[in-house]
């Protein structure tokens, strides 16, 4: 710093000196420029520095320029255009210029919200639309698609019922309700919802041994539907004569005994004037019991009709053979009740008895419905044969 003055007060000095030798006044100066300090227009004696450039940055048209003496320096810049818009043409950021046209405007289509509308300049034109609306489905009501606007209301869900192979579905919107499917229910090959073959159906012409034919029947004849419910847990015995001794007695080649319980869990009031409000005792009770003629006959018809079936299907397997069958319950020795209110001693002790109903046979001879020599018989057709019977419904009528 010491040295800095000192030399600036030689400098001084020193033009002090020059000045006070030179004979001209310096009255009339030339200011200093960017490239000359300050001079004497007389003699040319100059003072102080040259002045520094003011730089005046670089434009698209114009380089680098001094304000001061208008040196250029560079080359101008290139212009820094900007995209034209649906209001301007394309124009330079730096200075202005323009070049080309504006563009058009990129129209959106009116909606219901807005008007026909230009995506980049937001200028609108005409009037909004009306709704698009999407129709209404089980779950929604009719709905814009755009502003998601609602009317009316949901149509609700149009059910199928379960499928052997699909659960309780809607036919619109396929939606399924949580469980399963009721799966397929067989019988004699196929399934009798759907009709889909059984994979593992066994055909009666197929069955050759006895032992086969009672599988099948277990499997295919479990239940009855009849008019007044299901009658469940049904199975088969095939009692075969084989014996001499019993070719004495027995008129047929083997016997197939249904055994069926004939308790239906239903509540009574689809049976007016029933005492029970939980069991109906079939077909023991069915002329105690406050039916229609109508309701006895159909009962009659489904029993009817499913030992026609099982008689069927036997003497499909076996076209060679004497057979008898029908239905047979054994009743266990026991205390029992006969319902006589007005007999305090209404108990009595029974040894066990067997039932028959609805029997049937196909054949005939010198015998006396089940009961008979075996050489009296011979096969004829199937009929039904109720001298045997212990209930018996008029099955001829």
């Amino acid at each position: 710093m010491k040295l800095r003055s000192l030399l600036l007060l030689s400098v001084l000095f020193t033009s002090s000196i020059v000045l006070s030798s030179c004979a001209c006044k310096h009255e009339k100066w030339i200011d200093a420029t960017c490239t000359k300090p300050k001079t004497c227009a007389e003699c040319g004696i100059t003072e102080g520095s040259p002045l520094s450039h003011q730089w005046i940055d670089a434009t698209c048209s114009v380089p680098k320029t001094c304000s001061l003496c208008n040196e250029t320096e560079g080359e101008p810049l290139e212009h820094k255009w900007i995209n034209a818009t649906c209001s301007k043409p394309k124009t330079c950021y730096f200075c202005g210029k323009t070049e080309g046209e504006p563009s058009e405007h990129d129209w959106e289509e009116a909606n219901c919200v807005f008007p026909k509308r230009c995506s980049v300049c937001g200028v609108t034109e005409g009037e909004k639309s009306d709704h698009n609306w999407k129709k209404a489905t089980c779950t929604e009501p009719k709905t814009c698609k755009v502003c998601g606007k609602t009317t009316g209301q949901k149509q609700g869900h149009k059910w199928k019922d379960a499928t052997c192979i699909d659960p309780k579905t809607c036919s619109v919107c396929k939606e399924t309700i949580k469980g399963t499917a009721r799966g397929h229910a067989y019988k004699n090959g196929y399934c009798v919802r759907c009709d889909e073959k059984d994979p593992n159906y066994v055909s009666p012409s197929d069955i050759t041994t006895l032992a086969q034919l009672q599988d099948y029947l277990n499997k295919n004849y479990s239940k009855i539907e009849t008019p007044f419910g299901t009658i469940t847990d049904i199975t088969f015995e095939i009692d075969e004569v084989t014996e001499l001794s019993r070719r004495q007695v027995y008129p047929y080649d083997f016997y197939i005994q249904t055994s069926a319980n004939l308790y239906i869990y239903k509540p009574t009031v689809d049976i007016p004037g029933s005492a029970s409000d939980e069991v109906i005792l079939l077909p023991y009770d069915m002329d105690n019991v406050n039916v229609t003629d109508q309701q006895r006959a159909d009962m009659v018809a489904a029993m009817k009709n499913y030992q026609s079936e099982i008689a069927n299907v036997a003497m499909t397997a076996f076209p060679n053979k004497k057979i008898a069958g029908g239905f047979y319950n054994f009743n266990s020795s026991g205390w029992y009740n006969t319902g006589d209110e007005t007999d305090p001693d209404d108990w009595h002790y029974s040894d066990g008895s067997s039932t028959r109903y609805f029997t049937w046979i196909n054949y005939d001879g010198d015998l006396y419905g089940l009961s008979g020599s075996y050489d009296d018989s011979y096969i004829s057709q199937f009929h039904w044969s109720e001298a045997f019977d212990d209930i018996w419904y008029g099955y001829n009528d």
